[in-house]
């Protein structure tokens, strides 16, 4: 079973991971743990749902500065807003190193090449392993470990760096990894309903696919020796946490 689509006017992928199943039979807790699209079009009663039903006090923003900046996030009341960019930012100025440069190139070729969006796609994800984007999956966590209320998180559609994410923390609460998947390709059907996916850079470049995630955990057992290894010991899940993620968001 995967995540429950949230149904609203204005959101295409907020759902609730309420309801899952782990692997010993426990359940997550519903109106705890939300992943979405990005908030930046919500509408009013859409984001006071969240806020009123979901309990939403926490949101962890995983996009870019300048996607921040061209489409912020609307905060309620008390919420408590945490930017955690996945990637750096290579769109300010501040970095022209190779790797920089590698990725620009990439973006924008993948606009005409479907193959280039593909590769690019995959690119995207063998990082979303490596160091930067370890510390910062790493800093979020840290937010759903403290958390008392509603925590959602968020990139641009709610499919690669939200999904990577979600995996994380349904890892973290012992759900199978047939499930996390199914949640993981879950994104094309709420992003894309009735339509069939076809080989196209939009098909590259909107759909969360199997082997995109699968690359990620690839390059982490490349990276990190074992996939428990990088949990434990690179982001910080233990078993004393696991322990805490269980008591605070499992019935």
């Amino acid at each position: 079973m995967h995540s429950s689509k949230i149904e609203t006017e204005s959101l295409r992928n907020a759902r609730d991971l309420g309801g899952i199943v782990n692997k010993y039979g426990r359940k997550i807790k519903p109106g705890k743990l939300i992943r979405s699209d990005q908030l930046f079009e919500g509408s009013n009663s859409d984001l006071n749902l969240l806020y009123d039903n979901y309990n939403v006090r926490t949101i962890v923003d995983f996009r870019e500065e300048r996607e921040k900046v061209e489409k912020p996030d609307p905060i309620l009341k008390n919420q408590k807003y945490v930017f955690n960019p996945i990637f750096p930012d290579l769109h300010a100025g501040l970095t022209h190193d190779e790797e920089s440069e590698k990725r620009k190139k990439m973006w924008e070729m993948s606009k005409t090449d479907p193959k280039v969006a593909k590769d690019g796609m995959v690119y995207c994800y063998l990082k979303m392993a490596e160091d930067y984007s370890t510390a910062m999956y790493k800093k979020f966590l840290k937010e759903v470990i403290n958390n008392e209320n509603g925590i959602l998180w968020h990139c641009a559609f709610g499919k690669d760096r939200c999904g990577v994410g979600a995996y994380l923390v349904l890892k973290a609460l012992d759900v199978d990894d047939n499930t996390l998947m199914e949640d993981y390709l879950y994104s094309n059907d709420c992003l894309h309903p009735g339509k069939i996916w076809t080989e196209s850079i939009e098909g590259y470049a909107h759909y969360a696919l199997d082997f995109y995630l699968l690359a990620y955990l690839n390059r982490v057992n490349e990276l990190y020796g074992s996939f428990e290894n990088y949990f434990e010991n690179y982001l910080g899940i233990t078993k004393e946490v696991k322990e805490i993620l269980a008591e605070k968001y499992l019935d």
